[in-house]
C-alpha cells in the first residue's frame, strides 16, 4: 500500500476488515499503522482507524531526516505536534 498516509481510505478499510469479527477478528491493539508523516494533518486522519499509530521518524535531526526521507516538507516539530494533537 505504500505509506499509510498516502492511502488513508484503503488503509482504514483494511483495518476494518482485519478487526471485523466475521473476517479476521484481530484485536485493534495488535494492528499498527506506521507512517513517515507526510504532513501534520495525516496523523489525525490515521488516528481515526481502530489501530495503533506509529511514526517512522528515521532521524531526530531535520537535516538528516530530509536526506533519508526526501519527500518530507515539514519539520520534526510540526510533525510531532500533529501526532500529539491526533493522539490527545
Amino acid at each position: 500500500m505504500g505509506d499509510a498516509a498516502d492511502n488513508i481510505e484503503a488503509v482504514s478499510k483494511a483495518v476494518g476488515v482485519m478487526t471485523d469479527r466475521s473476517c479476521f477478528g484481530l484485536a485493534p491493539s495488535k494492528i499498527t499503522i506506521s507512517t513517515v508523516g507526510p504532513n501534520p494533518e495525516a496523523f489525525g486522519d490515521l488516528a481515526k482507524a481502530d489501530a495503533v499509530l506509529a511514526w517512522s521518524v528515521h532521524a531526530a535531526r531535520d537535516d538528516l531526516r530530509k536526506r533519508l526521507v526526501p519527500t518530507t516538507k515539514h519539520t520534526m516539530e510540526e510533525l510531532r505536534d500533529g501526532l500529539v494533537g491526533a493522539l490527545v
